[in-house]
């Protein structure tokens, strides 16, 4: 039920699907995203977004490693490779783990069972060199940065402060 009001509010507020809707988060994406076109509306994830406009922006990659973590629902909806090329454009070394894992916030899931997280991620990314991390997910982010001890932003961020400099 939550998702059909979420989608008869964004058809009302697309003007019935003449202004595209992006979703900052992968999550909130992949869930508004089933049953979309049935209403008429084109979802966007902000990687998607950023893919489509990348050729229209000036990027001035910084000079420190940034370690990029795909999240689930990006995987699943094939945008794990965007993602890492989007971050390629603004940092002149990304890092990403040998294996796609999972963070284990699930969305709200990490704040309220920490364990989860520390669990997974203790054993899946021991050996990052970076300060510096981005993903398409504020929970994935904040579970990340709190296991992981870098500091992670969202891929707008990151976009955002290359193109500044």
């Amino acid at each position: 039920q939550m998702r059909i009001d979420v989608l008869d509010k964004l058809k009302h507020e697309s003007e019935n699907g003449s202004i595209p809707i992006v979703v900052d988060m992968s999550p909130c994406t992949q869930f508004i995203s089933d049953g979309s076109m049935d209403y008429g509306l084109e979802i966007l994830d902000s990687v998607e977004f950023l893919s489509r406009i990348k050729s229209n922006l000036v990027f001035n990659p910084m000079h420190e490693p940034i370690f990029v973590h795909p999240v689930c629902s990006s995987r699943k909806m094939d945008m794990d490779n965007e993602l890492i090329q989007i971050a390629k454009k603004c940092a002149d070394s990304i890092e990403t783990s040998m294996e796609p894992f999972c963070c284990g916030a699930g969305g709200d899931r990490g704040f309220r069972y920490p364990s989860l997280t520390e669990n997974s991620v203790v054993q899946s990314v021991s050996s990052i060199s970076c300060r510096k991390g981005v993903s398409s997910s504020r929970t994935c982010e904040a579970s990340l940065g709190e296991h992981v001890g870098i500091d992670f932003i969202s891929i707008e961020a990151l976009v955002y402060q290359s193109i500044q400099k």
